[in-house]
């Protein structure tokens, strides 16, 4: 594995751990702020104190390494079709430089008809579906035979973050038509359920990869 590779698999671990340390830490501190019950993006709305830090350590690096990660990834598996679950990693990196790039409006309330709450909002979509869709993808493409060590992990890692994400976006869309969302009031949770799935089949990816990588560069006993 070249150095470079290398080094990106580590970046790929420690940005997911430093958003993950961002997202609560700067959580704990905000006034009336629960994770249970308020969106993640409620963090970085402009005016909050620590929109800043947020936007670019919390979601504009980890895109930008996610992107890089997925590809360092798929040149650490050389598979055929690695491509596929590979590309859906580097959609969600591309999503969350969007979300950074375009925070929600203060109150972060869905209702806001203002074009950069439609581009949150969309981006946000795409970057929470498309990280479990990866972990999900991968799970499937390792029944080629590739990594199969990872495939229990990626399937259920994939599963979770689908049906939280179903959860989520479906009670927002039943709110948004007036309709019952018993999950909304819980809606913190449920995304970081979401979140959680996907930071985390990232993490045990790069592990994978990486022990793999080292594994290989060992002398052989025989």
């Amino acid at each position: 594995m070249k150095k470079w590779t290398t080094l990106i698999l580590y970046s790929g671990i420690f940005t997911v751990l430093l958003r993950n340390f961002l997202v609560y830490y700067i959580g704990a501190i905000t006034p009336g702020y629960h994770p249970f019950f308020n969106f993640i993006s409620e963090l970085s709305a402009e005016g909050t104190p620590h929109a800043t830090l947020m936007n670019t350590g919390s979601l504009i690096l980890l895109g930008i390494v996610l992107i890089l990660t997925a590809k360092a990834l798929n040149q650490s598996i050389q598979g055929p079709g690695s491509w596929l679950p590979m590309g859906y990693l580097a959609i969600a990196g591309a999503g969350f430089i969007l979300i950074g790039l375009f925070p929600c409006p203060p109150g972060c309330l869905p209702e806001l008809d203002t074009t950069q709450m439609t581009i949150h909002l969309l981006a946000a979509f795409v970057a929470t579906f498309s990280m479990s869709t990866s972990a999900l993808a991968y799970g499937l493409w390792s029944f080629k035979g590739y990594r199969s060590h990872m495939r229990m992990a990626s399937l259920v890692l994939g599963s979770i973050g689908i049906l939280a994400f179903i959860g989520l976006w479906g009670s927002v869309i039943f709110w948004e038509m007036g309709m019952n969302a018993p999950l909304l009031p819980v809606k913190g949770l449920i995304q970081r359920i979401n979140v959680a799935a996907g930071d985390l089949w990232v993490i045990l990816a790069c592990a994978s990869a990486l022990k793999s990588s080292n594994t290989s560069l060992k002398p052989s006993l025989n």
